[in-house]
């Protein structure tokens, strides 16, 4: 997977705020409202305010969308902060660790990632004995999901493979 296909918004495009320098613009993150003093030097170009010293990208309008939408790593490369501050951003805003633009970028990355070599050793390795007590330790005392209760069942009432 190329640079491009790891960086590509899916939910695009992303405009910024229409503001003048000066103007307060209300913060999703900070949870109040803050003044714009610059643009970002990114890809795409955002309204940024000070925070602890440093700038920082004002979270309102399209970053707050592509923020619960994107993958982080994406909104990272296009708004020119870490992948740590959109981590604190979705935690903060309540997004989930696997919203709609990291699961198409996992998706997309760990076929490329698992040689066939590596299939056949994990394969391998859940079939020992010690694999199996830590899963069935794992599951001790939490209830089965409903799909799992369903499988058990209708393997219970199907004839053997072998037949």
């Amino acid at each position: 997977m190329n640079d491009s296909d790891r960086f590509r918004l899916l939910y695009g495009p992303y405009v910024p705020p229409k503001c003048r320098l000066g103007d307060k613009l209300a913060c999703e993150y900070r949870g109040r409202e803050v003044r714009f003093l610059c643009l970002t030097d990114a890809p795409i170009q955002w309204p940024s305010a000070v925070a602890r010293g440093s700038m920082s990208p004002i979270l309102c309008g399209d970053l707050f969308r592509a923020v619960r939408l994107e993958s982080e790593i994406a909104v990272a490369h296009h708004w020119g902060v870490s992948p740590q501050t959109v981590f604190k951003w979705r935690r903060a805003l309540g997004v989930p660790a696997m919203n709609e633009g990291s699961t198409r970028l996992y998706s997309a990355y760990v076929p490329e990632k698992l040689t066939p070599e590596a299939r056949a050793m994990s394969k391998e390795a859940m079939k020992s004995p010690e694999v199996g007590a830590k899963i069935r330790a794992a599951l001790a005392g939490r209830p089965l999901h409903p799909n799992t209760i369903a499988g058990r069942q209708q393997t219970i009432h199907s004839p053997p493979s072998f037949l």
